[in-house]
């Protein structure tokens, strides 16, 4: 099926974060920025936002869903969920993950609440590459772990891990959890196969 991209679509009075509520969002009082123009006429590059539409399939999924009237409790029971992600692991990266390591959160925020509770100990730290995403940060704050920060190198107009800073740091310091996204947020950089993998080594001659 050929999907359209091109089609603009507006949020304008659907509760959307990125144009209804970005003043709430980035200030305190909603009358603390004066714009030359009406907020309808903003173009949005502030948040991480999905700017396409959901593809058909899914949309008729969720009808489905929704014509059944009932909406209560739900957990995901049957094995298609778990079949499917499998069988994309599989076919996109040659990985068959354990069916028993897969587990469903409500969000991506939460899962990463969740991992810092779970994986880090008082006195152990994370780290991650600056700039970054706020809730990496936040998550950590509110679990109690101290978070150290790589700043990333701006050259040949892209932007690079500090190897070496990521090195000393895992070295001098009890790092239990690296925390990376990719691409990464905010630059929008893409590691490569090599960067990810020298990364994953050097962490596992540390840790051992």
């Amino acid at each position: 099926m050929k999907y359209n991209f091109d089609k603009v679509i507006s949020r304008q009075g659907t509760d959307a974060v990125s144009v209804d509520g970005f003043r709430t969002y980035l200030f305190d009082k909603k009358d603390v920025l004066n714009l030359p123009c009406p907020d309808s006429e903003l173009i949005v590059m502030w948040v991480a936002d999905m700017e396409f539409a959901t593809c058909p399939e899914i949309i008729d999924a969720l009808k489905d869903r929704v014509e059944h009237g009932l909406f209560g409790y739900t957990e995901i029971f049957n094995s298609r969920f778990k079949d499917s992600f499998i069988g994309w692991a599989k076919s996109r990266y040659g990985w068959e993950p354990d069916r028993d390591h897969i587990i469903t959160s409500p969000g991506v925020v939460p899962a990463l609440y969740d991992l810092i509770g779970y994986s880090c100990k008082p006195d152990e730290k994370i780290l991650t590459l600056t700039p970054s995403y706020s809730y990496f940060k936040s998550a950590a704050d509110a679990k109690g772990i101290e978070l150290l920060t790589s700043d990333l190198v701006s050259k040949e107009e892209s932007f690079f891990m500090d190897v070496e800073d990521i090195r000393t740091k895992i070295k001098n310091n009890k790092v239990s959890l690296f925390i990376l996204c990719s691409p990464h947020n905010p630059t929008g950089r893409i590691w490569t196969d090599r960067e990810l993998r020298n990364l994953v080594k050097y962490a596992l001659k540390i840790r051992s």
